[in-house]
């Protein structure tokens, strides 16, 4: 807790601009996920290897690799998971430093419930943005470069194939993804920002004599806004799961047909069995989440939305006139 530093953030300036902080130690966390990654795609061509040269150092070798990438993979993601920490937080202090230095005419034309849901809105969706992109987006791009590459090795026609039928289950996922995305968060950020005030409003009626004769238009707004929330919720997750269902489908389909064209590879003896197995183990595991590729692109955009919300809100909310210790 003594080593933890909050750094002042400048509202005016891009929101990413905490990841300049500590460059080398986010180029470090992104080659140890790298690394981790592309094992564990390459892991059956590992297995195929070690199963066709039996000799004991080769296991060895393998397992001291596992075990380094191991070590290095929990390293990284302790490291992310503490700066991950650190940043929200330091975005939750330096937010309501600014709030409270700001000169007091301008929170009387503000909602209090509005300033709380924008800024634990931007604090969880930096940690979103992070473990998105590291941990989500990273391996899925790794292991579909090295998926592709297990064909190409094996066969020109047959890598060709594996990487178009990639690229295309990716460009559809994300189209769909941002698409959905674009349509309904700025509905989902309106009825989060109304929903935070009317809490802070209820809260703040009770206090008062008047919360006595208010609470039946309280409890009328309340009904309306959750009635509301329902719709467009409901909405927005029914059109999410018929392009999961979608997205599935065609993966299956591409999935079909790179075994087919292995399968005719074996027979006609231009693929070995046990390389032919390797290759579409590895094409399969390093494409198994790229259905959720593009789920991964919204929670980014979405992350980096709610981000941006938050410093143009304060960029726009007012200013200090009034010297404040």
């Amino acid at each position: 807790e003594s080593k933890i530093h909050f750094r002042e953030i400048d509202f005016d300036k891009p929101w990413w601009q905490v990841y300049g902080w500590t460059k080398f130690k986010n180029i470090a966390i992104l080659l140890t996920v790298i690394g981790e990654s592309g094992f564990l795609t390459a892991l059956p061509l590992i297995l195929t290897y070690l199963i066709k040269n039996p000799e004991i150092n080769n296991y060895l070798i393998v397992l001291v690799i596992a075990f380094l990438f191991t070590i290095l993979f929990l390293f990284g993601y302790f490291m992310s998971t503490v700066w991950e920490c650190i940043i929200s937080n330091n975005i939750v202090h330096a937010a309501n430093t600014y709030f409270l230095k700001v000169d007091p005419i301008y929170h009387t034309t503000k909602n209090s419930g509005q300033i709380i849901s924008k800024i634990e809105r931007a604090t969880t969706a930096y940690l979103d943005f992070d473990i998105g992109l590291v941990f989500n987006i990273l391996p899925n791009i790794i292991g579909i470069l090295v998926g592709s590459l297990a064909l190409f090795y094996y066969n020109l026609q047959l890598g060709l194939l594996g990487l178009v039928s990639s690229i295309l289950i990716l460009g559809v996922s994300v189209y769909l993804r941002v698409f959905n995305n674009v349509v309904f968060r700025d509905k989902v950020i309106k009825i989060e920002d109304q929903s935070k005030s009317l809490t802070v409003e209820n809260l703040s009626q009770m206090i008062f004599i008047r919360s006595a004769f208010a609470t039946v238009e309280q409890t009328t707004l309340s009904s309306e806004l959750s009635k509301k929330s329902a719709a467009v919720r409901g909405t927005f997750w029914t059109t999410s799961s018929f392009t999961d269902m979608f997205l599935f489908f065609v993966q299956i389909a591409f999935a079909l047909l790179v075994t087919y064209y292995i399968s005719y590879l074996i027979k006609f003896s231009n693929l070995d069995l046990i390389d032919g197995i390797a290759a579409l183990t590895t094409y399969l595991g390093g494409t198994s989440r790229v259905v959720g590729f593009g789920s991964n692109i919204k929670r980014l955009i979405e992350a980096e939305y709610k981000i941006r919300d938050l410093f143009l809100f304060i960029r726009t909310f007012g200013k200090q006139t009034f010297p404040v210790e």
